[in-house]
């Protein structure tokens, strides 16, 4: 136990010398560093579903992207989203997307 302060107090402060000065975390902002993107009407203020890439796991969420960017060539592949949560009517949260990438990382999916 008396190991562990040292090292505690040296990775905070670590952090806290290595954040700019002056910049604050948005905690508005989310990331979701894989998910399979498909086209789903079903919430009416969404256009895409982000999928789960592991069979059997449940929808992420619902994806509108901003100013009606074209994504096409995005859908069916695995991406990574970044944007702000939106609570909705819809069974799952909306994503406002402001930034959309191919992305490599795959979770470990368990074998069924």
């Amino acid at each position: 136990m008396t190991h562990r302060i040292p090292v505690i107090v040296a990775c905070l402060c670590v952090a806290a010398l290595t954040q700019p000065r002056g910049a604050s975390m948005d905690l508005s902002q989310v990331q979701y560093p894989f998910g399979i993107l498909t086209a789903d009407l079903s919430c009416p203020a969404a256009t895409h579903l982000l999928r789960h890439p592991c069979p059997g796991f449940p929808a992420e969420a619902y994806v509108v992207f901003d100013n009606g960017r074209e994504v096409t060539r995005y859908e069916n592949q695995n991406v990574s989203l970044r944007g702000s949560i939106d609570s909705t009517s819809c069974s799952l949260p909306l994503l406002h997307a402001a930034r959309i990438t191919s992305s490599f990382a795959f979770p470990a999916c368990p074998i069924p």
